[in-house]
């Protein structure tokens, strides 16, 4: 692993919570694997925009429910 986060944020009432995670390794070693794991067990999103497997930066959307927290744990593996 070569990177882990974790990520919280508050709900925001009525409206979904969008939140970008952005991860670049300085090493330039490709990145083999992503874990994104919703604490919650809720009806959240996760998606990558950008980079990714193969590349050595991934850019991550998080898209929470409408009116619930964001809480994923996040890893990163090279």
């Amino acid at each position: 692993m070569v990177y882990h986060t974790a990520v919280r944020y508050p709900a925001i009432p009525y409206k979904r919570r969008v939140e970008n995670i952005f991860y670049s390794n300085q090493d330039q070693k490709k990145i083999k694997s992503i874990l994104v794991y919703d604490n919650l067990h809720s009806e959240a999103s996760a998606s990558v925009t950008a980079g990714g497997v193969g590349y050595s930066f991934v850019n991550i959307r998080l898209k929470s429910e409408k009116g619930r927290n964001v809480d994923y744990d996040i890893g990163i593996y090279a």
